[in-house]
């Protein structure tokens, strides 16, 4: 199919910021190659135009939840009236309900980007005796829309083929880094501390507790040395406090991804380490890519997925989730005995991750709005 020149697509997101990985840096800057793209975002840093991508901020209080949702969907619909897009791309559950508001006058892409069905049984604020009832009707309220929407955008294969049956325009869009922009690791000083890197929201279940007790242990203390880059909840900092003391462990505030390219480079070994939910049994993390692309070294869980990678690419240590605490004493007197084999897994890292490279979706996304378009 032939696009017309220029033909305007809007990608709409309250819960994300403009700068968004996978919105705006990967799916946002991969479109603005065929289309005019504009992000409608809340996220008070008003309106600009950056890499060529209009971002419009709606600008909006979000004291009360219900009435901040409500007021967005009316303010995107009166954008959209004004600027008439051939295709809006939605990026929150939360405004599908825009589909019913704009009397499906546009082509409508949900992206979902987690299963919101299983992330309702993991949510420590809902009552446990309810995740079950809440998830049911989560799921009704998703189907319910998939069923009607023009196409369905997910983050793994599981979610696709789960929906799959309700929308046959159902695809997977991974969230492979764009590898290009990183800068590989060019050598490991191992006269010094052993530097271990986490990147992201920092929670209680991603085994960090587990890490901060065994680095701050006499026997690994002068060793090895751990930064946090990300938010942290209130509760797993609460866990922390203590740790922090010692001196061999730092947190950072959220980086933009411009500034995570340049300083990945300088540690020495990725570490991911998620709980035993069924979603991440499923799902490639973002992270274990954004490391292989710096050539560091993996620390991950025993998850199904992550596992898979560390073994076939030889490129890092497993823990084992059953006894987290004895596994990583273990993996860290394997660095200690033989610091070397840092620059063969890194090395090891860098070969393999060239199969995950975001060009691979790219072509993929822009052949899906081909799709769509080509029903007009």
């Amino acid at each position: 199919m032939i696009v017309k020149s220029r033909d305007r697509v809007v990608h709409v997101t309250i819960l994300h910021n403009r700068y968004d990985t996978r919105i705006f840096q990967k799916e946002c800057v991969s479109l603005s190659s065929r289309y005019d793209v504009i992000l409608i975002v809340n996220d008070h840093l008003g309106n600009e135009v950056t890499d060529g991508i209009r971002v419009v901020d709606l600008n909006l209080s979000k004291r009360n939840r219900f009435i901040w949702i409500l007021n967005s969907v009316n303010r995107i619909n009166e954008i959209l009236e004004e600027i008439h897009p051939r295709i809006v791309h939605i990026h929150d559950p939360e405004l599908l309900w825009l589909y019913c508001k704009t009397k499906q006058k546009f082509r409508f892409v949900f992206d979902l980007h987690d299963d919101l069905v299983l992330q309702v049984l993991e949510k420590e604020y809902i009552p446990r005796f309810l995740r079950r009832l809440v998830s049911w009707c989560s799921s009704i309220f998703l189907t319910s829309f998939i069923k009607r929407i023009d196409g369905l955008i997910t983050a793994a294969d599981y979610m696709t083929d789960k929906y799959k049956c309700y929308n046959p325009r159902s695809i997977t869009i991974l969230n492979y880094p764009i590898i290009s922009k990183f800068k590989p690791k060019a050598e490991f000083r191992l006269e010094r501390q052993i530097k271990i890197l986490f990147i992201g929201t920092a929670y209680t279940g991603r085994s960090l507790e587990n890490l901060c007790e065994v680095i701050t242990e006499p026997e690994f203390k002068e060793a090895f040395c751990l930064t946090i880059i990300g938010e942290v909840s209130e509760l797993l900092l609460g866990k922390l406090r203590f740790f922090l003391q010692t001196g061999n462990i730092e947190i950072l505030p959220p980086m933009k991804y411009a500034e995570l390219y340049d300083i990945i480079q300088f540690y020495d070994i990725g570490f991911i380490c998620d709980y035993k939910f069924e979603r991440n049994e499923q799902i490639i993390p973002i992270k274990i890519l954004e490391y292989m692309a710096a050539g560091l070294p993996l620390i991950g869980s025993s998850l199904s997925k992550v596992k898979s990678i560390i073994q076939e690419c030889a490129n890092g240590f497993i823990v084992d989730l059953d006894q987290e605490n004895d596994s990583i004493r273990a993996i860290l007197r394997q660095i200690l005995a033989c610091p070397q084999k840092l620059k063969e897994l890194g090395i090891n890292s860098l070969n393999s991750v060239k199969d995950y490279d975001w060009s691979k979706m790219e072509v993929q996304l822009l052949e899906f709005y081909d799709e769509i378009l080509s029903d007009e």
